[in-house]
């Protein structure tokens, strides 16, 4: 299994109505399903697009270990995430209990995306997580690492990997 990035934007220049980032994930039968999601949905700041996979292990147990899904970048650096896309390709068995994502930085007690039951798939799927803070409810702290984690406890069976891509924008 894989995931693709094409049309991948470039940290140096805004989207336009134009551009498209293009997300091939794998279908598990020797393809990949496309999905095609129009940047300026997303905003129009410029900054850097990661990709991360999470494996079905470390989703059992995003409870008790979150996944970091970028690094601290350094003293004096603060990375402020704009997006979350969560693309995954259902492999047999589904994911039961504490099915919700939740996204912020390690220490925080503040979420900054969510993705309401996205862990209740049984076919591929792409989907963006809802933003669920104001700039005035969060401080955004310097060489701090981004965290995927799920809230009420570790899910329940399911054997489905994840890709999470993040979306931030570099301040220092």
């Amino acid at each position: 299994m894989g995931t693709r990035f094409k049309n991948l934007p470039t940290s140096t220049v805004a989207p336009t109505d134009d551009d498209f980032l293009i997300i091939d994930v794998d279908d598990g039968a020797g393809g990949y399903n496309t999905n095609r999601i129009q940047m300026t949905d997303f905003g129009k700041s410029s900054g850097v697009w990661t990709s991360t996979t999470i494996t079905s292990a470390e989703i059992l147990a995003l409870n008790t270990t979150p996944k970091t899904l970028f690094t601290g970048l350094g003293a004096g650096i603060v990375a402020i995430p704009d997006q979350v896309i969560i693309a995954g390709v259902y492999n047999t068995a589904q994911y039961a209990a504490n099915l919700d994502l939740a996204f912020k930085f390690a220490g925080s007690s503040v979420d900054l995306f969510e993705s309401v039951g996205i862990l209740d798939f049984s076919t591929t799927v792409t989907s963006s997580a809802e933003r669920v803070y104001t700039p005035k409810s969060i401080e955004f702290v310097s060489n701090n690492e981004f965290q995927c984690y799920v809230r009420t406890g570790d899910p329940t069976l399911g054997d489905s990997d994840l890709t999470i891509y993040t979306h931030y924008t570099i301040l220092s």
